[in-house]
């Protein structure tokens, strides 16, 4: 079973291949709050989105991050928790089809 660290990175590198960004959120605890989302995902045309990553052993948000995703999504944000690579490019697709 793969690391949540080597799942973002075979994320990172599929969305790369579809002409995708995904920007890595480290928190430090000073400017970036512990909880806050795995990444960002950045594509054409104001398409943006981010994703939590969890292990499939472990596939629910901690409390503190169940914050920060009901945060942004009372903010206007897509947020997705995702626990594959296959999961997270459904997302990306759905999103691509999105007016």
């Amino acid at each position: 079973m793969a690391s949540e660290a080597a799942l973002e990175k075979e994320i990172k590198n599929e969305f790369a291949f579809l002409g995708w960004t995904y920007i890595h959120i480290e928190p430090d605890g000073i400017h970036i709050p512990k909880g806050w989302p795995d990444g960002l995902a950045i594509g054409m045309n104001r398409r943006v989105f981010w994703l939590e990553i969890k292990d499939p052993s472990d596939p629910y948000p901690d409390p503190i991050q169940l914050f920060y995703i009901q945060l942004l999504r009372s903010m206007g944000h897509r947020v997705e928790v995702v626990t594959t690579v296959s999961a997270a490019i459904a997302v990306l697709e759905e999103e691509e089809r999105r007016q």
